[in-house]
């Protein structure tokens, strides 16, 4: 009965991460509020970057592979310009605190009914979280930027009205 329960667990958490994502990276300025991204910063290829990095993720112990990543952006000049500060200093705690992720996602997750289920469900679906959040992001950014070259969004930046 505990695996049944922890499997209903897991999907409506996924449901809800889906969910929350796509409302936060779709929200005026949501991007920028969940991952420091700017309307033209960094480039598309940039983006395209990171996406790769997390979608190599498949738990917390792979954390190492956007840390890479993330410090090779750092530590090369270009790379590292064509990002905003804060977007670096969000995806390092993204990558080091296994918390962030929740806490971006905000405090209103599906219920829990197995012991120690919202420990166990955060540290199975993390992964999982920050891929939805990143590939979130990365739409809105790209969904923002052909709006704008059509003519369609105002100038207000994320979300903003035509």
């Amino acid at each position: 009965m505990h695996a049944y329960a922890r499997l209903l667990e897991q999907a409506a958490w996924r449901d809800w991460i889906e969910r929350r994502a796509l409302a936060l990276a779709f929200a005026p300025d949501g991007p920028r509020k969940a991952l420091g991204l700017e309307e033209n910063r960094p480039t598309m290829s940039q983006l395209g970057a990171l996406r790769a990095a997390v979608r190599r993720l498949r738990s917390f112990d792979d954390r190492g592979i956007a840390a890479t990543w993330l410090n090779g952006v750092k530590s090369t000049e270009n790379r590292r310009d064509a990002w905003p500060a804060n977007a670096l200093k969000q995806l390092e705690r993204l990558f080091q605190d296994p918390g962030a992720i929740w806490a971006i996602l905000g405090d209103d997750p599906p219920p829990v009914v197995t012991e120690q289920g919202r420990e166990e469900v955060q540290r199975d679906l993390w992964a999982e979280a920050v891929q939805y959040l990143v590939e979130a992001c990365c739409a809105a950014r790209r969904a923002h930027a052909e709006g704008a070259s059509q003519g369609s969004v105002g100038g207000g930046g994320y979300g903003a009205a035509s």
